[in-house]
């Protein structure tokens, strides 16, 4: 703004015929005025200006002093220059004389002489310069007597006030643009568009189902602070020095004590969930209500695979049911309410009404707590739907009845042998049965005794077993599976504590066993193996087997999952089940012959793996899935 008023004094200066004003104004707002001075300084050289030349006026001095406004006097100077302007035009026009510019000379040089001829140009000069002086005491005037109209005072005001404004609204025009050419630009560049893209591509994380078992979490221990090698008793090399043996021993978690324990004794997380009577009594008597039924008729694979399209999972069918990871799973078999009972890695066992409608979640788990380790193998006989038999770690086999609320101790182990129990399997409806144990035995059973003691022990392996399988038409052959990567097929006709020789020796795998199990009708045995296989044998005359099927499946599940262990269909003949590292997360169903029927996944709901997997006994199409944080997953 101040260069576009310094302009417009330079034009009115050259207009008045160079005739100079003895305001410093028209010198200071020139377009050669110093960087650096603003309105604030040309106003205080005006005032002084108008002061030097003696106004009278006080109300136009004070009004520069109070509103310091340049354009004012500005405007007053160029209305003046135009007023001599016309002056000079009609003496010209008058006289036919038009003055000369002023030659300025050194003060220190003297004049050079004046031609005769030019004494008439130095006169005119002369009265010329003294028309001047008299025509800048006018204008001085005429500044003085316009700018002390309060009137035009403020229309000078008014027109800087305006000038301001409209720059301002140019620069914000200017301004708005420039930001709208740059949306434009961005828009075209189509960012807004591949952002949305990038978002619905992106999936979100599943969050695990908070149904069932509320966690309490505790919070972390802080890590040990630094200190020094005698704090950590140590020597300065490094070494650890041997402590002083403790006259006391540590504390470890006891067994339950032998006999029967009451199940209200052993309920878990008493004091969040304020256990009564009630607790217990209402879900045994749910379970004690069901009567035993029938096993469902043998479905066809195409009737299967066609239901087994509609099976689905949602929010409600999912549902935290033991503490820790899971290690062994079961149905109860009644068809009208599904009952599913999963084992952890703490002892604990875990009941889920899944068809429960009662609105609090919690309400429809119950957890005990009748072990100390790992509960490795659940089973309720169809027969007597009233009990549940587990075993575990803790080298412990016990029944819970729920109609006398009690956990039975069936089968134990002295804690000082170290031994532990992985699985059992029926021979018959209810009474008898084979347990494998960590040390390569194979217990025999019978539940109908008072003593807590095996009938028969076989040692069948010298390393480890995992599975025992008894077939289901021909209970005196069984199959065991260990560490020692083979199949043994036993006779217990021919079997004895002393002595103990296999009827057939499979050893198609490479690496240790996982699970070895007969069909349902017995007609195939189904094996799983850290080689990342899985065979599908035949059970010819005598028992036989013969390997039939050898597929490949990633069963790398590492340290912290459990172990993969397909399972048979209860009814549907040559179909299994197992766990999958597959993503996305999902539970396989293969034919015998290797065929992939379904992968049952939901990418929104399953987002873990699933190690254990069991078909409901009496409903064709009902599934559970357990992963390792103690959630089970059933479609149906």
């Amino acid at each position: 703004m101040r260069n576009r008023r310094a302009a417009s004094t330079d034009k009115t200066s050259q207009c008045g015929n160079n005739s100079e004003i003895p305001l410093p104004v028209s010198d200071t707002v020139s377009s050669t005025k110093p960087r650096g001075r603003g309105k604030r300084d040309l106003a205080s050289q005006a005032l002084q200006t108008i002061e030097s030349v003696g106004a009278d006026d006080e109300p136009a001095v004070q009004s520069i002093k109070t509103r310091r406004s340049v354009s004012a006097v500005q405007t007053a100077v160029r209305f003046s220059n135009r007023t001599d302007k016309n002056k000079e035009l009609r003496a010209t026009l008058t006289t036919g004389e038009r003055p000369n510019k002023r030659r300025k000379l050194v003060s220190n040089e003297q004049s050079p002489p004046t031609p005769k001829k030019e004494v008439g140009l130095q006169e005119s000069e002369r009265s010329f310069s003294e028309s001047r002086a008299e025509r800048e005491n006018e204008s001085k005037e005429n500044i003085l007597k316009l700018y002390s109209n309060s009137d035009v005072r403020e229309e000078f005001d008014v027109k800087e006030e305006f000038l301001e404004k409209e720059e301002l609204l140019n620069y914000q025009r200017i301004r708005e643009l420039n930001v709208k050419a740059n949306e434009d630009f961005f828009a075209s560049l189509g960012l807004d568009e591949a952002k949305e893209a990038l978002q619905l591509s992106v999936k979100k994380k599943i969050q695990p189902s908070q149904r069932g078992l509320k966690i309490h979490k505790e919070p972390e221990t802080p890590l040990p602070r630094r200190c020094s090698l005698r704090i950590r008793h140590k020597d300065p090399i490094g070494k650890p020095v041997p402590e002083p043996e403790s006259v006391f021993e540590e504390a470890r978690e006891s067994r339950l004590p032998p006999g029967p324990v009451a199940m209200k004794d052993c309920v878990y997380s008493k004091s969040d969930v304020g256990v009564t009577d009630d607790y217990v009594r209402v879900f045994s008597t749910l379970i004690s209500q069901t009567k035993p039924e029938k096993m469902q008729a043998p479905v066809s694979r195409k009737v299967f695979q066609s239901a087994l399209e509609k099976v689905a999972i949602t929010e409600r069918r999912i549902a935290k049911v033991v503490p820790g990871r899971v290690f062994s799973l079961t149905w109860h078999p009644s068809s009208h309410t599904l009952i599913s009972v999963a084992g952890d890695k703490y002892g604990h066992i875990g009941f889920w009404d899944v068809t429960s409608s009662n609105i609090r979640d919690q309400d429809t788990v119950r957890v005990f707590k009748p072990h100390i380790s790992p509960v490795s193998d659940l089973f309720i006989p169809p027969a007597d739907p009233h009990k549940l038999y587990s075993c575990s770690y803790d080298a412990t086999l016990r029944r819970c009845d729920f109609e006398r609320e009690v956990f039975d101790e069936v089968f134990s182990v002295a804690a000082e042998k170290e031994d532990l129990f992985r699985n059992f399997s029926f021979i018959d409806a209810t009474s008898t049965m084979l347990v494998s144990q960590f040390s390569g035995n194979v217990s025999l059973v019978d539940t109908r005794t008072p003593s807590t003691s095996a009938e028969q022990v076989y040692h069948v392996s010298a390393k480890s077993l995992r599975t025992v399988s008894v077939h289901p038409t021909y209970p005196h052959y069984f199959i065991t599976a260990g560490v020692d990567a083979k199949i043994l097929l036993w006779d217990l006709r021919s079997i004895s504590s002393t002595s103990a020789k296999p009827v057939q020796k499979l050893e198609h795998h490479t690496k240790a066993l996982s699970c070895a199990y007969f069909s349902p009708t017995g007609h195939k045995v189904l094996s799983s193996s850290s080689d990342d296989t899985i065979l599908v044998y035949s059970v010819g005359t005598e028992c036989k087997l013969e390997l039939i099927k050898r597929m490949h499946h990633n069963n790398f599940t590492g340290r912290w999952l459990t172990k993969f262990q397909p399972t048979w269909h209860p009814t549907v003949e040559d179909v299994f089940v197992s766990g999958s590292m597959s993503r996305p997360r999902q539970i396989e169903v293969f034919s015998a012959d290797g065929v992939l029927l379904k992968a049952l996944k939901n990418e929104d709901l399953l987002g873990s793996v699933c190690s254990l997997n069991m078909f409901h006994p009496n409903r064709t199409c009902t599934l559970v899935g357990a992963n390792s944080s103690g959630r089970l997953h059933v479609f149906m």
